[in-house]
């Protein structure tokens, strides 16, 4: 079943519910800010959406994705006396944008991920009761590499393949939407393909869909500019 169109995206195709998709692309482009933008996007087409991120403590992520809510209308910029920008959310929007997300925006706790090798099954767990508890018909992975142990055996890529199936039966058997997000293989300047995702190549063949986002280069923004 579709979730809902992404026209405005990617033209002509539609994010579904039973899949996996692999999200990746260069370190800094902004592919973490374009997964959780779709799971805002879910929230509104009225999807309980869990989001996990593996590198921000909750608290910060909670105050990065209450800017992208808020937009440029609701945002205070603050210039320090060093010449540094903040951003924050203005008063008046705080309140509405809790109110948004109440019952429908549920944020992984990564405090709670330890030494002891569980790692991963205590987060399936937890994204499986989300699913079950909370209907979260969407979930945001950020990223492969963080959801994994710290034990970087040579099993990791058997570890990983596990991981992604675990996801993909997931995904089938409860029909949800599950954005994994996998950071790139470092490469000398060639085409991207799908197997230069980091990790096992096999994730790749697992997924539903890859996508690579990308930004611009300077040089093509200023040839559309013209």
């Amino acid at each position: 079943s579709t979730l809902f169109p992404y026209t405005t995206l990617f033209r002509s195709s539609y994010l579904r519910l039973g899949t996996v998709m692999l999200l990746t692309g260069e370190r800094g482009n902004g592919k973490s800010t374009f997964a959780s933008q779709i799971g805002t996007f879910a929230i509104r087409a009225g999807y309980n959406t869990m989001f996990y991120s593996g590198e921000l403590l909750d608290w910060y992520f909670r105050e990065w994705l209450d800017r992208q809510v808020a937009g440029d209308r609701y945002i205070n910029a603050n210039r320090s006396n060093l010449g540094y920008t903040t951003y924050s959310v203005k008063d008046d929007a705080v309140e509405k944008i809790n109110d948004w997300y109440a019952g429908k925006a549920f944020l992984y706790d990564n405090s709670m991920l330890g030494d002891d090798g569980e790692d991963e099954e205590s987060l399936l767990k937890t994204i499986e009761d989300a699913i079950k508890q909370y209907n979260c018909g969407v979930v945001i992975l950020d990223n492969l590499m963080t959801a994994m142990s710290d034990d970087f055996g040579a099993d990791l890529y058997r570890q990983q393949t596990k991981f992604v199936k675990t996801l993909v039966k997931m995904a089938q058997f409860y029909q949800v939407l599950i954005i994994l997000v996998v950071h790139p293989r470092k490469r000398n300047g060639l085409e991207f393909s799908n197997d230069d995702v980091s990790g096992s190549s096999n994730i790749t063949n697992l997924a539903d869909l890859v996508i690579r986002y990308t930004r611009p280069k300077k040089e093509d923004a200023d040839a559309d500019d013209r």
